[in-house]
């Protein structure tokens, strides 16, 4: 990996979180969890180097293969077949229109970081979404996204990734596995986005979620005061189960759609 980025004069790009995979048991792994087979279109967000791209190709129908790094592209049209099979697009994945790709795909990626959440709202909230969204994420995320409530990692993301998708697995992978090592370390989780959504109001539903947790110290009696009375909170939490002393990480997901239901048919 050394020579080859030498090769090119590329040095890794910590604003681009830039930390390649070079450990060939950890890319096994990945496309293991991630249930590829001869028929399947992948869209590759972050493919970077094509530690993935390559192998991928080997088992896939077509791949398109995302990289924002100018410099990194020239690398993904090595990975090229005779047949033409691989697709480089050189963009910010934030901007790319996954509705115009071709249905169905499954979707496998390294999300940096600082882009995390926006990417995974783009994985997953699409009109059409994949069929799978198998990603990389840092560790602490993926413990947040897999979290249970009433438990310190349990927050907005958590119920945001519940509502649209089910964790299927997940393992942790070690800074070891990347070149430069990360100070943290990785996990990789494969998802399966819902077909049909639990709630017919996501945005209603989120604005409470994202306001309660905003203050997740406070009773949401307290914490939803500027939107409801206390007294009205305290009655939609006793109609649903709830204790009227709940705080936002005591509510899962299924009592958090009921209070939502409630309070909207109640106003």
């Amino acid at each position: 990996m050394k020579a080859l980025l030498k090769e090119i004069g590329h040095i890794p790009n910590r604003r681009l979180s830039q930390n390649f995979l070079i450990d060939d048991q950890v890319v096994h792994q990945i496309l293991t969890l991630a249930h590829v087979s001869k028929e399947d279109l992948v869209v590759e967000i972050g493919a970077g180097t094509g530690a993935l791209t390559l192998p991928l190709l080997s088992l896939v129908r077509r791949v398109i293969a995302i990289e924002k790094d100018p410099k990194l592209v020239p690398l993904l049209y090595r990975c090229q077949t005779t047949d033409q099979r691989l697709e480089v697009m050189e963009a910010d994945a934030l901007h790319v229109s996954f509705e115009a790709f071709s249905r169905p795909f499954k979707i496998i990626g390294n999300l940096p970081y600082h882009i995390t959440a926006p990417l995974l709202e783009i994985c997953l909230t699409m009109p059409s979404p994949p069929t799978s969204c198998t990603l990389m994420v840092q560790y602490e995320v993926g413990q947040r996204l897999t979290a249970t409530p009433s438990t310190p990692d349990y927050s907005s993301l958590t119920l945001f990734r519940e509502f649209y998708a089910d964790v299927i697995d997940s393992f942790k992978v070690p800074p070891k596995a990347f070149y430069p090592e990360p100070k943290v370390a990785s996990q990789v989780l494969h998802l399966r986005p819902r077909l049909k959504l639990p709630f017919d109001d996501p945005p209603f539903l989120f604005q409470l979620i994202r306001k309660s947790f905003q203050q997740r110290r406070k009773m949401l009696r307290s914490s939803l005061r500027p939107m409801y009375t206390s007294l009205f909170i305290e009655e939609g939490l006793l109609a649903v189960n709830a204790s009227i002393t709940a705080r936002p990480e005591n509510l899962s997901l299924d009592t958090w759609i009921s209070l939502a239901n409630w309070i909207r048919t109640s106003t």
